[in-house]
């Protein structure tokens, strides 16, 4: 189980968390690595996310990870996620085959992706006039996910319309972005995600 290991408030006034979780009978029943995992959220005028894994063990082991990030939005169909022209993704939907992003993203079916990239992105909301940007490091890959209409229906989680007002654009270690941590060593995936209007 995560535990709280510090909570602060720096003299600009951001408030910073960290939780973490190390290796135990429990974990090591599912997954039988040493390991010590701390999470830090930093919320201030952006939202800052860091996740650390260190290998505790005396082999080394791969891992994936995934900071997922579900961001209301005003219409799905009327939303654009750009910084992601030109690269190569997974297509989920469409039986995991590989193609490659032309132009900005827009929603009009169901997406389930994950992009080959290290570049930060853009949600364009006309709706509710603001840009989000989320930029990252330690990520070669991001996934962008909208359930749509008929696995909406599907998930216990959400309500048959609900896929209209959120997307996903997370940052990630998956698909061919795979994570080896060597003995005694740490790697490190972080997030800072910032507002502002899409109008002046």
């Amino acid at each position: 189980m995560f535990e709280v290991r510090s909570t602060s408030e720096d003299p600009s006034g951001t408030l910073v968390v960290e939780v973490g979780l190390c290796a135990s009978d429990e974990t090591r029943a599912v997954w039988d690595h040493e390991f010590d995992l701390i999470i830090r959220v930093e919320l201030g005028t952006t939202l800052k996310t860091t996740l650390k894994t260190t290998n505790k063990g005396a082999t080394p082991f791969s891992i994936t990870t995934g900071l997922h990030t579900y961001f209301t939005i005003s219409e799905i169909e009327s939303i654009s996620v750009t910084g992601l022209d030109g690269a190569s993704y997974i297509d989920k939907v469409d039986s995991m085959s590989e193609k490659q992003q032309s132009g900005s993203i827009t929603f009009t079916e169901e997406v389930d992706r994950i992009y080959n990239s290290d570049a930060a992105c853009e949600i364009h909301d006309e709706g509710l006039n603001r840009i989000i940007t989320i930029a990252k490091s330690g990520s070669q890959s991001t996934v962008v996910w909208n359930p749509w209409i008929d696995k909406s229906a599907g998930m216990t989680d959400l309500g048959n319309e609900d896929y209209h007002k959120f997307v996903c654009v997370e940052t990630t270690n998956c698909g061919n972005d795979i994570v080896q941590i060597d003995a005694g060593e740490t790697a490190e995936v972080y997030t800072d995600i910032s507002c502002r209007p899409l109008l002046a």
